[in-house]
């Protein structure tokens, strides 16, 4: 899976990270429909969930990336599994990012259960 990066103007980081007692409080968007899959060097590999769409979300600028959703990945579920084929997809072992110098980014996934 790859993507552009949006041309857009990240928040000033006062406006997201707030010192409070020695420590950082950072405001990240609504959670209520994301369930988060996976960090890669910080950045969070987020699953949105009424369409499934793939998201990474850098924490302190909370910039947003869409990729296409996690159900293209089905065909890719060993048919021999038995059970929910999306508990095996939102068991993310393993990810990788790359951004290339015209910033596309390259979204590599593994999950259990993926042939």
């Amino acid at each position: 899976m790859s993507s552009r990066i949006p041309k857009q103007v990240s928040p000033p980081a006062e406006q997201i990270c707030h010192p409070v007692q020695g420590q950082v409080i950072i405001e990240l968007p609504p959670f209520r429909d994301h369930c988060v899959l996976y960090s890669v060097d910080g950045i969070l590999l987020l699953q949105r969930d009424h369409d499934t769409a793939i998201r990474l979300l850098h924490p302190f600028t909370g910039d947003i990336l869409d990729f296409p959703p996690l159900e293209t990945l089905l065909r890719y579920v060993s048919s021999k599994l038995v059970g929910d084929k999306w508990r095996y997809l939102r068991r993310v072992g393993a990810a990788a990012i790359n951004v290339s110098a015209d910033q596309v980014v390259s979204l590599m996934i593994w999950s259990h259960g993926m042939v």
